[in-house]
């Protein structure tokens, strides 16, 4: 079977746990070669000069050199271009909606035995995104349990009180764009399908599940329609903005008093300290608003994966453990002011950088916050083999969205088209939810 014929058939059972790696017989472990190695790691946390710096002090016979990209948008792309050069980094920090694709265009190297002495050191539902298909790819590094951030000097200004709920939400972007209508309540990220995904989680909706050996795809369902409908009136009526999350021209909007909240994972909690630090004590982390049940979402959250072609596997999974469970090293990944990751590791969710009080959150301990709200996230969401180019293709509807020559809904129809397509030129099984 040829390399292309077995990625197809290994992208339409990702999700059922399935391996079909055909004339394949596995993982079977490698051998640490004894003497000092060089692996390359290629990532974009901030903090990772830190733990590196640590690790190569400690470690004189795996040395890591560092690679820095601004995110996995450049990661990805690296990756790809590397390994048909043949000088892809030995192990790259990688989003998990992107690991089932990468492992069906077979571009990720099993290390299933070197891996797993580590299993049981990881949130379960972490180690399950890391190893579509039955073989593990890496080391989960962090999550993106989902929160409302909120600035508590503006609510008092406007005599907002924390929204629980959705249409609580709904009525106080009413209140405030009513009292000033250069303010927004929230806004709607333009560049975070991540974000969207959350919610539609939340919702209780599902992208993309497996049914046998077929995909189902319910990009346009109820629950995701439910969703756009919401924030699309919201974004008609001026109550949220449309805006990129990732682009330094929203922070000047916090500092402003032009947005008073941001509904987003753990990780941005270290975006705020650093970009808007006049506003130190005035903000605060509340339970996202929620359908009328409690229920959360997650954004995000990446993984240490092993690249197809790298000559020390066995070097790379041990520094990727203990890069993303150290507490040494999450001094540096987890820190507010420094890398602002919430961890996967159990046992370092009890480290103090990870269960401390925030002055810029006005002394709360925001991690328990996080850790509410992770014991609320649906963990059985899954991506799919082609969640690359859905990804994309969110990405240019939100675009029109922002422009107003599309509709939220309108771009879940279209988006959901455009996967099935995508899918079954990939000649992989799937159909409508």
């Amino acid at each position: 079977m040829t390399a292309r014929k077995k990625s197809i058939a290994t992208a339409a059972v990702l999700a059922a746990g399935v391996l079909v790696m055909t004339g394949c017989s596995g993982d079977t472990g490698s051998a640490v070669q004894s003497g000092p190695v060089t692996i390359e790691y290629l990532g974009w946390v901030v903090g990772l000069k830190g733990s590196v710096a640590i690790w190569n002090k400690e470690n004189p016979d795996i040395q890591v050199k560092l690679t820095t990209t601004s995110g996995s948008d450049t990661a990805n792309p690296k990756i790809r271009a590397g390994v048909q050069a043949g000088n892809a980094p030995c192990l790259a920090q990688m989003a998990y909606y992107s690991i089932p694709s990468f492992v069906a265009d077979d571009l990720l190297e099993p290390v299933t035995k070197d891996a797993a002495a580590y299993k049981g050191e990881y949130l379960p539902w972490t180690w399950a995104s890391t190893s579509p298909g039955g073989q593990t790819y890496g080391i989960p590094q962090d999550t993106g349990p989902m929160v409302m951030y909120y600035n508590q000097k503006e609510f008092d200004k406007y005599g907002i009180d924390v929204p629980t709920t959705w249409d609580e939400y709904a009525t106080a972007a009413k209140k405030v764009h009513d009292a000033d209508k250069s303010v927004s309540f929230g806004f709607f990220g333009t560049d975070d399908v991540g974000n969207y995904a959350g919610l539609v989680s939340q919702a209780g909706g599902r992208w993309t599940t497996v049914d046998g050996d077929q995909w189902k795809v319910g990009i346009d369902s109820p629950a995701s329609n439910k969703v756009a409908t919401y924030w699309q009136d919201l974004i008609t009526s001026g109550g949220v903005r449309t805006t990129p999350r990732f682009d330094a021209g929203i922070y000047p909007l916090f500092e402003q008093g032009k947005i008073l909240t941001m509904i987003g994972a753990s990780w941005n909690y270290s975006s705020l300290p650093a970009n808007v630090p006049s506003q130190t004590g005035q903000w605060r982390i509340a339970p996202m608003p929620n359908w009328g049940q409690p229920a959360s979402g997650n954004s995000g959250g990446s993984a240490s994966v092993v690249v197809k072609g790298c000559k020390y596997p066995a070097q790379a999974v041990k520094f990727a453990n203990w890069l993303n469970s150290s507490e040494a090293s999450l001094n540096f990944l987890s820190s507010p002011t420094i890398g602002g990751l919430y961890p996967a590791a159990s046992k370092a969710l009890k480290y103090d950088v990870v269960n401390t009080e925030v002055d810029y959150y006005g002394g709360q301990n925001v991690f328990q916050e996080f850790a509410k709200s992770s014991a609320l996230v649906d963990t059985s969401w899954q991506y799919g083999p082609t969640y690359e180019s859905t990804d994309t293709e969110f990405g240019d509807g939100f675009a029109a969205v922002a422009t107003g020559s599309k509709t939220l809904p309108a771009v879940d129809a279209e988006v959901q088209a455009a996967t099935l397509s995508d899918m079954k030129k990939r000649g992989i099984s799937a159909s409508a939810e």
